[in-house]
């Protein structure tokens, strides 16, 4: 770990060996962190990093590197001090034996190591987790007494929900280091088992004489009770009798779960800044799960947290053991240049915490999920809403988006359509059903009374939806006829848009067809087309549009250029190729907070859809940040390379007014704001951020498929072939695409596929400049048998 002066943190070699692990970046108090230094890590329990998002951390705010417990089988035994080692010892277990794969240790300020202060970390085999489980104790063997300057020592064990510190600075000065290597980990040997148990069921004896009981008061509420002398509340340790007693009050679920109302006292109180779902140590030594804060309930304004005894559900789902990775090729990488787009930066506390419990145990950066719930909100915002970047230049569009997630097959793109699109516009999505359906009624009704009186029969009104996934041009214009009416918008979202797409490459006798009518709606415009089968008019449209598409895909269509900017209106958000191993323990609790995130996602898209339409405007500073981007943006857009360059440089900035417009809203909805509220400076540049984001992703791309294009036709290398002939040459071997990636600057790599990449390394062997071959694990590897 580099000092808290030197900028972000880096992929040292060390945090690089633990890439098996999921990763906690902490402070300097081993605290976690979350990766914005304004935000508190709420919820750290359910956030999973690997070491290139620790990399790109600050290390002023990162400090030290902890290991998950909760999803990778793991265990750790933390001996604090000679008393614990000597207890291991005495009960068989030896900490220093040949059975330590790995072994943390401390050194202090001056380099030398702290003795008898060791983490053993081991993996649990499925059986001993059912009979140990998974839960966190401590055995404690000396109490500390700071006036005599008596440390604590212990031995404590950490599973379910825990995290071990294993790199970087330690608070009292030094750091930890290892024995040993993370692949080398161990499974849990049957005599460390065996001392787990026994460890387990002291703490249970030491317990037992504190078993709380359960009287009610008068006003009907239930108040803790102990039969032990020294009562405690089992959350904030406030006693039960005496002048600070009586605050803290529990009852019985009607599920028989104990379930307690801490107060949030000065002197005693429950830990804060906990997400629902949260698991703290008791002080009867159980785990008890956070709920929420509610009133006291003593009418003077105070408050108090509510917590649940937790009792884990586990589901008959067989637990793998974390295998040791073999060593992979050591290449130094510097980390992505990538600004923060998290959740937190991007929408409000209470919408981003919620995301981050929904998708926290699915393979997503932030911004790819970010993008497709814009797509979604964008898709209930009224008809007639508009973001104004120049009043005097009336430079104004509305705030619907093109959104296309690029991801290879098995990257779980569809489930993203389903959880952060669909299933947070149910309730609106079946209003419009209710909508339908009455219509329906009504053309019934009306087609009887023109039978009656001889009239001639009504047009079956069409039905009317927010969300499509499938349409014809003539059918999207009679929809939009008919929104027009009701004041909506509309999210065309398909699972796969790869039809879509290439139906825009296909002009109907070169009269445009649905191709150019999505480039038309793309701004809101007019539309008056005569039919035979009746005219279709709307003077306005709010048409959006979300799928998935595969890197080839996208790159076949993009082959020919962008004359008409079709593919300049989309936004194309890569999907980073990763995984993230699906829980087996389901806790009631953690349902309970995924199903409160699901309910808050979809209170921002009903509320988006109540918010009158309006225009928005930007702050003074915003106005000059905002034109001061166009205009670089334009002055770029005339001195691109190509046409596909300068008709994506040259929707920039309306693309950035949509997105600012998008999560304006969303403070607008959480902050009660209205509509005169000024879209913020720092909303415009978040939005400048994310689009540059995305857009030179795409700029690179385009490129590199341009270059190869003009490579097949001309015969001449491109500069990633002769990086990827450089690059092998200096291993003389076979050497996978990864490795050689690794070694590319982040703007050399920007956009470069694994496709892409092989058919690079084929141009070079159909060149005579060097081999391919298969990789073990499927990919391309090449070796570069000539100089260039």
């Amino acid at each position: 770990m580099k000092s808290a002066t030197s900028g972000k943190v880096g992929l040292t070699p060390q945090l690089a060996a633990l890439r098996q692990f999921d990763l906690v970046p902490v402070n300097g108090y081993k605290v976690p962190v979350h990766p914005n230094p304004a935000e508190p890590a709420m919820g750290w329990q359910y956030r999973y990093y690997d070491p290139e998002q620790i990399a790109d951390m600050t290390s002023a705010q990162v400090r030290a590197i902890g290991i998950h417990c909760e999803r990778k089988d793991l265990y750790v035994v933390d001996l604090d001090g000679k008393a614990a080692v000597d207890y291991v010892k005495g009960e068989g277990c030896d900490p220093l034996g040949p059975d330590i794969g790995w072994r943390i240790y401390r050194v202090d300020d001056k380099g030398d190591t702290v003795v008898f202060r060791w983490k053993i970390p081991f993996i649990l085999t499925p059986e001993q987790q059912d009979l140990l489980g998974r839960t966190k104790f401590s055995l404690s063997l000396i109490h500390a007494n700071k006036e005599k300057g008596i440390k604590q020592e212990a031995v404590e064990f950490l599973g379910h929900h825990c995290q071990a510190v294993v790199l970087g600075v330690h608070p009292d000065g030094g750091g930890y280091h290892w024995s040993g290597h993370p692949n080398q980990i161990t499974t849990l040997p049957d005599n460390w088992f065996q001392m787990l148990l026994s460890a387990r069921a002291k703490v249970a004896a030491k317990k037992a004489g504190n078993t709380p009981a359960v009287r009610t008061t008068d006003s009907g509420q239930e108040r803790l009770k102990w039969e032990n002398p020294k009562p405690k509340c089992w959350i904030c340790g406030r006693p039960a009798t005496g002048p600070k007693s009586g605050d803290c009050r529990c009852t019985q679920r009607s599920d028989g779960r104990l379930e307690v109302h801490c107060s949030q006292g000065q002197t005693y109180a429950p830990p804060t800044g906990l997400s629902p779902g949260d698991l703290i140590g008791g002080h009867d030594g159980q785990e008890w799960a956070y709920v929420t804060d509610k009133s006291h309930g003593l009418g003077d304004g105070r408050v108090c947290s509510v917590f649940v005894i937790h009792q884990p559900k586990t589901m008959n789902t067989p637990v793998r053991a974390l295998n040791p990775v073999a060593p992979t090729l050591s290449i130094k990488v510097a980390p992505e240049e990538k600004p923060d787009l998290t959740y937190s930066r991007l929408f409000p506390a209470e919408l981003a915490r919620a995301m981050q419990v929904r998708f926290s145990d699915l393979p997503y950066e932030d911004h790819v999920v970010a993008m497709a719930y814009l797509s979604g909100l964008s898709g209930a915002v009224q008809l007639g809403t508009h973001i104004c970047g120049n009043p005097i230049t009336d430079y104004t569009v509305p705030p619907n988006i093109y959104v296309a997630t690029v991801g290879q097959s098995g990257q779980k793109k569809t489930p993203l359509i389903q959880l952060a699109i669909r299933k947070p516009a149910i309730s609106l999505l079946r209003k419009f059903r209710e909508i339908n359906e009455d219509r329906k009624n009504s053309w019934i009704d009306a087609c009887k009374y023109a039978k009656e009186e001889g009239l001639p029969r009504p047009d079956q009104p069409p039905q009317i939806s927010t969300h499509v996934s499938g349409y014809t041009g003539e059918a999207l214009n009679s929809l939009l006829s008919e929104l027009e009416t009701s004041g909506v918008g509309i999210l065309i979202a398909r699972d796969e848009l790869s039809g879509l797409l290439a139906s825009l490459n296909a002009y109907r006798g070169g009269s445009g067809g649905d191709a150019q009518q999505l480039l038309e709606v793309f701004d809101g415009h007019a539309s008056n087309e005569i039919r035979c089968s009746g005219d279709r008019t709307y003077q306005r449209c709010h048409v959006s549009v979300y799928g998935n598409v595969q890197p080839e895909v996208l790159r076949k269509l993009l082959k020919g250029g962008d004359p008409d900017g079709r593919w300049a209106r989309f936004l194309f958000v890569i999907m980073k190729p990763m995984t993230r191993r699906l829980t087996t323990q389901i806790r009631e609790e953690a349902m309970d907070a995924i199903k409160a995130a699901e309910e808050t996602m979809a209170s921002y898209i009903t509320g988006a859809m109540r918010l009158e339409p309006c225009t928005y405007n930007l702050d003074e500073k915003a106005i000059e940040l905002f034109c001061n981007y166009e205009h670089n943006a334009a002055k770029d857009a005339l001195e691109a390379p190509s046409n596909a360059h300068a008709a994506l440089l040259g929707k920039k900035a309306a693309k950035v007014l949509r997105v600012a417009g998008l999560l304006h809203i969303t403070r607008r909805i959480h902050e009660h704001l209205d509509a005169a509220a000024l879209i913020s400076t720092a909303t415009i540049q978040t939005a400048i951020d994310l689009v540059e984001f995305l857009d030179d992703w795409t700029l690179n791309f385009q490129e590199i498929v341009e270059d190869q294009h003009q490579s097949e036709i001309n015969g001449v290398l491109t500069h990633l072939q002769r990086r990827i002939h450089q690059l092998a040459q200096k291993s003389k071997t076979f050497v996978p695409w990864k490795a050689i990636r690794e070694q590319m600057k982040s703007s050399e790599r920007r956009g470069v596929t694994a496709e892409i990449a092989k058919d690079a390394m084929q141009a070079l062997v159909k060149q005579g400049l060097g081999q391919t071959q298969r990789g073990r694990r499927g990919g391309v590897e090449y070796r570069a048998d000539k100089d260039l």
